[in-house]
């Protein structure tokens, strides 16, 4: 009987893979770390082949100290950091170190898409601004600095569905993870037409749109004799980082809400209905202004601690305030660049 379910996180400063019983109980577990490239100030890049290396080597580890028998594992689904781009070519080879969801150099892309799109239009598809976090303005920076990857490119993933993508050969993604790129139509859980179309970006590039718990592709032969898998695994959609997080600590109702303080520092919050105004964000308290003025701008100067912790617990403390489906409403520090955002993520 398979009994065993495989959970594989990609994050930021590394892949933690852990083996499950399917009523819950944690077998075993295991970490690997890689290293983060900052080629100029403000730039956040991963090798994708690190991610993969990892994945390698914890999903074997995890097998090891269990003594569980590959075929034994009923599937896998797959986490990770969200935004980040991948870029392959034709043969399904890396062309670029993975832009981050913390790389700051796409301020001039996200003013271009929002003159291109329309402020109100962008966030009415997709639930969010243009933000430098994101993946569309990585897609058109590296179409601006980079043009012969841009031209060599045939398939854009996230950096969870790259992992997808060698376990299974399949280029996909899922809802949850789709909606940080500024390109998912969220009402509609699909590709917006119309924002590819007004930022010239062929919808073939982009990976099928699953949901999360649909099955994706299955362990291939490569993958299983390189993981210790066995072949045909199924491997589900998954979701970004901080979704799964919510339906692992049952924030999945309106009123649940949780925090988090990592790489980034997220609030989440479960709502019923979509719309990011910022009306629905301002507060009548200092402390709650002084965050919604510092969102407001893409700012290179830095909170101290304690200015960061009352904008979360301005934020945690007027959950009600803000009108939103329900989704991840995430204060993003990022680290490397000093951007600050509030966001929004399907699950």
């Amino acid at each position: 009987m398979k009994e065993y379910l495989l959970g594989i996180d990609l994050g930021t400063s590394g892949t933690k893979t852990v083996l499950f019983r399917s009523d819950g109980t944690a077998m075993a577990a295991h970490t690997v770390e890689y290293p983060l490239y900052q080629p100029q100030n403000g730039w956040a890049e991963q090798e994708p082949s690190d991610w993969w290396r990892a994945v390698r080597e914890t999903v074997q580890a995890v097998l090891h100290k269990s003594g569980v028998a590959a075929a034994d594992v009923a599937g896998v689904g797959i986490s990770g950091q969200m935004h980040g781009l991948v870029m392959l070519d034709e043969r399904g080879e890396v062309l670029h170190r993975s832009i981050l969801w913390c790389d700051g150099r796409t301020g001039e892309e996200c003013r271009e898409i929002t003159e291109t799109v329309g402020a109100e239009k962008l966030i009415a598809i997709t639930a969010n601004p243009a933000l430098a976090g994101f993946t569309a303005g990585k897609i058109l920076w590296v179409r601006k600095h980079l043009p012969e990857v841009y031209k060599a490119c045939r398939h854009i993933l996230l950096p969870k569905d790259y992992i997808r993508y060698c376990l299974t050969g399949q280029f996909a993604t899922e809802v949850s993870d789709a909606s940080g790129m500024n390109l998912l139509d969220v009402p509609r859980r699909q590709w917006s037409d119309e924002i590819l179309n007004k930022l010239d970006i062929d919808p073939a590039l982009l990976g099928r749109m699953y949901e999360s718990v649909d099955v994706t592709g299955t362990v291939t032969a490569e993958a299983a004799a390189l993981t210790g898998l066995a072949e045909g695994t199924p491997v589900v959609g998954g979701a970004g980082d901080n979704a799964a997080a919510a339906v692992g600590t049952g924030t999945v109702r309106y009123g649940k809400a949780f925090t988090t303080l990592g790489t980034s520092g997220v609030v989440f919050a479960c709502r019923l209905t979509m719309g990011l105004a910022e009306s629905s964000l301002m507060y009548s308290d200092t402390i709650s202004r002084f965050f919604i003025n510092a969102l407001s701008k893409t700012s290179k100067s830095s909170f101290s601690r304690p200015s960061r912790m009352a904008c979360f617990w301005a934020l945690y403390s007027n959950l009600e305030s803000i009108s939103g489906m329900p989704c991840v409403l995430r204060y993003s520090q990022f680290v490397s660049s000093g951007v600050r955002s509030v966001t929004y993520c399907v699950y």
